[in-house]
């Protein structure tokens, strides 16, 4: 009888531990499936990210380029407009060079004049 109650008791401790060990596996399975779960979203929004980030360069890569394209004509803009300074610059020489020989015969003929008057009072 003694064993017969030993026995039952090794059966309730034995019947005890597998139950323990069903809860266990149940519950480690569905902390499992969680994590499972929640690394599927994190998957999902780092690639979200992925696609933005893409996008995002695409719109960087454009930008660059009309910064570059603009830089470029900008440079050329500058190079007409250094060509048309030094280009004024040497038309402006010209004139004010033209504009002294000018003035100076004005001069010239002003004493030519002067002296064709005194020269006619002289006469009269």
């Amino acid at each position: 009888m003694e064993n017969t109650k030993l026995l039952k008791i090794v059966l309730y401790i034995i019947a005890g531990l597998v139950l323990l060990n069903l809860a266990v596996s149940f519950f480690g399975r569905s902390r499992l499936r969680d994590a499972i779960n929640e690394i599927k979203d994190a998957k999902t929004t780092i690639n979200a990210a992925m696609k933005t980030i893409d996008q995002s360069r695409g719109r960087i890569d454009k930008v660059v380029g009309y910064l570059d394209s603009t830089r470029l004509k900008l440079q050329e803009i500058n190079t007409e407009v250094e060509a048309s300074n030094i280009n004024l610059k040497t038309a402006l020489q010209k004139t004010n060079a033209a504009t002294s020989l000018l003035k100076e015969q004005i001069r010239n003929e002003q004493v030519r004049l002067d002296s064709l008057k005194t020269e006619l009072d002289k006469l009269k």
